[in-house]
């Protein structure tokens, strides 16, 4: 005679689960200890591997040692509510862990990817403005007065040949180098000491260098600087210091500046962090620029860069800087002219189909989640209905039996979806400076964009559980 032996209880595995949770900290501790975009580009996936990691051991472990913890608990567990309850939960986590740990990295990957790709394509306008602070952004390697005479006659020229007009022309000279920024010590080429990876990336700056007179031009200021002195504009430090050491020469920090005009605006945001020094004059700046610049020498000095503002037909404008771009080329190889319009364009495609891709995968993982949820429903039914009719024989009725079911189900159907927003949560932080990368820094933005696909994707949760829940209780019946 064939008799049914039950299902043994499982076994709490106390080590596996605080693996997973250690795990899971590690991952959210890394996310949230990343402090600049490089940093964030770097640990990332690594972020991303331990908390799948740690979603996977609390499922499947971490939740039943939780549940034979409120089992030994007297007190809590011998209550008709909690005694059906907890026991029927042990059972439902053997059996799903592995399927729910599954629906709560894909939840968190529909939410974040959707999340992003929405906000790049809403974020645009605000990309451009970002990038260029105006209509044309145009740079030559060779800042000389010869140099930058020329270019400018060569923009009043083009401009007046096509029939547009030019505004709000401003330029500096600057020089970009690389360095290592340890303290109030700046280190460049040979010397720079990139030691471990994590004080690699949150020492790495573009130090980029300005002559005093050309900063005054830009802000209309009057700041004076003496030989040995130098202005500071640290958007990615808390510069604190007196002084401080570019190579092997001192400077005295006669002020930390709270923002520099067009540079604030349209080039900090990347992914490695800015740093920009004011030095007296030109001179100061070629100086460290052929000492410790390029190995060419005709590289050795600070370029030019200038913006303005054009007024005319469109056509005419592109005509304008398409002009621009091959008299500039001729004149100063490597040059460059870049129109806002032309990258708006471009931009719009891009993040366009970056949007398309992101509800693509979306969809997929959407049907995914739809799938292994279905299937969940559907096995823990025909599952249930034996245990659900014996039950009723030993005496607890049918309305009790059926809540004690629901509120199983509902912890079971939400505690995926609980993860999923945690995970979202923690990953918004190291999201934002990724999303810097690509000239998008308004972060409200995206919190409303994260917001609200949450809002939609957790709508779209309920109704699937509404529809798989009638299944389930028609076969448990």
């Amino acid at each position: 005679m064939y008799k049914r032996q039950g299902e043994k209880e499982p076994r709490g595995k106390w080590l596996l689960a605080l693996l997973g949770l250690a795990s899971l900290g590690s991952g959210y501790y890394i996310a949230q200890t990343a402090d600049s975009p490089l940093k964030a580009v770097n640990v990332f996936f690594l972020a991303v591997i331990f908390v799948v990691i740690g979603t996977y051991l609390l499922f499947m472990t971490g939740s039943i040692v939780l549940l034979k913890a409120l089992k030994k608990n007297k007190n809590y567990y011998y209550k008709a509510k909690h005694f059906t309850a907890v026991s029927g939960m042990l059972y439902r986590m053997k059996q799903n862990a592995a399927g729910l740990a599954n629906i709560c990295i894909m939840s968190t990957v529909v939410i974040v990817v959707l999340s992003v790709c929405v906000c790049l394509y809403a974020g645009i306008e605000d990309s451009m403005k970002n990038q260029f602070p105006k209509d044309v952004s145009v740079g030559i390697p060779d800042g000389s007065d010869e140099a930058r005479t020329e270019a400018s006659r060569l923009i009043r020229e083009t401009a007046e040949e096509t029939g547009v007009k030019v505004t709000g022309e401003l330029g500096y000279r600057s020089f970009l180098l690389p360095c290592m920024l340890r303290g109030d010590t700046a280190m460049f080429g040979n010397a720079m000491d990139y030691g471990d990876e994590e004080g690699f990336t949150d020492s790495y700056r573009g130090m980029v260098l300005i002559p005093l007179e050309d900063y005054n031009a830009v802000t209309g200021g009057d700041e004076t600087l003496q030989q040995g002195e130098a202005l500071i504009y640290a958007p990615e430090d808390e510069y604190a210091y007196d002084t401080i050491l570019l190579g092997d020469v001192p400077y005295t920090v006669k002020k930390v500046l709270d923002n520099v005009p067009l540079v604030a605006d349209g080039t900090m945001s990347s992914v490695v962090g800015m740093f920009y020094v004011i030095l007296p004059d030109v001179n100061s700046v070629d100086s460290l620029a052929q000492e410790y610049g390029f190995s060419s020498e005709e590289l050795n000095h600070a370029g030019y860069d200038a913006w303005f503002d054009l007024e005319g037909d469109a056509g005419d404008k592109e005509n304008m800087v398409r002009l621009l771009g091959e008299k500039l080329a001729e004149e100063n190889p490597g040059s460059y002219v870049q129109y806002k319009e032309d990258y708006r364009q471009s931009t719009y495609v891009m993040n366009g189909g970056a949007l398309f891709i992101g509800i693509f995968v979306g969809a997929l993982f959407l049907i995914s989640t739809v799938l292994v949820i279905y299937y969940k429903q559907i096995s823990e039914g025909y599952d249930d209905r034996e245990n659900f009719q014996l039950m009723q024989k030993v005496g607890m009725d049918r309305r009790e039996v059926r809540r004690t079911i629901r509120s199983q189900i509902l912890a079971v159907f939400f505690l995926p979806l609980l993860g999923a927003f945690l995970h979202v949560a923690f990953a918004f932080r190291v999201m934002t400076m990724l999303l810097a990368v690509m000239y998008v820094l308004n972060v409200p933005l995206f919190l409303a964009c994260t917001a609200g696909v949450t809002a939609v994707f957790t709508l779209f949760y309920v109704v699937v559980y509404l529809l798989t829940s009638r299944e389930y209780y028609r076969i448990v019946r």
